[in-house]
């Protein structure tokens, strides 16, 4: 019965990394509605070629927060966005937050965040976000390490 509890356990701990953990999805696969905007959060970037906001999805709380990125792939255009989120956040401290355009790697927004641990505790950190727009029809989000 122990090996049991050990092994449900251990399963329990790796969903609940695998649940909040942060991560980069496309807008169309969050669970973040345009309601969860913050108000007021909107930032934009390269002239206006990038735009973040803060999220708030209220619950479920150990992961309600998040940031959303809309990338104009074609801004002269005007009519082809990417958006991409990155959630599984249960912090934000987006009135902190800073940039930088980092070569080889593009714009780095740093925000202080936390997330929930496996043991159900939480974990500050500093969220680096890259947008590299080397490719313009194709832009990639990352989170840094």
């Amino acid at each position: 019965m122990k090996t049991l509890q050990k092994i449900s356990m251990t399963l329990l701990s790796s969903l609940a990394i695998n649940s909040w953990a942060a991560t980069v999805k496309d807008c169309h696969d969050s669970h973040f509605g345009i309601g969860a905007i913050d108000s007021g959060s909107e930032k934009q970037y390269a002239n206006k070629e990038i735009t973040a906001y803060s999220l708030d999805s209220i619950e479920p709380a150990a992961s309600a927060r998040g940031v959303a990125i809309n990338v104009w792939a074609y801004p002269e255009e005007m009519s082809y966005v990417q958006c991409f989120v990155v959630s599984g956040l249960s912090g934000l401290d987006w009135n902190n937050k800073s940039a930088e355009y980092v070569d080889g790697k593009g714009l780095v927004i740093t925000v202080p965040a936390s997330e929930m641990t496996s043991d159900g505790d939480f974990r500050n950190f500093d969220l680096k976000i890259t947008i590299d727009r080397s490719d313009r029809a194709n832009p990639k989000v990352s989170i840094l390490d």
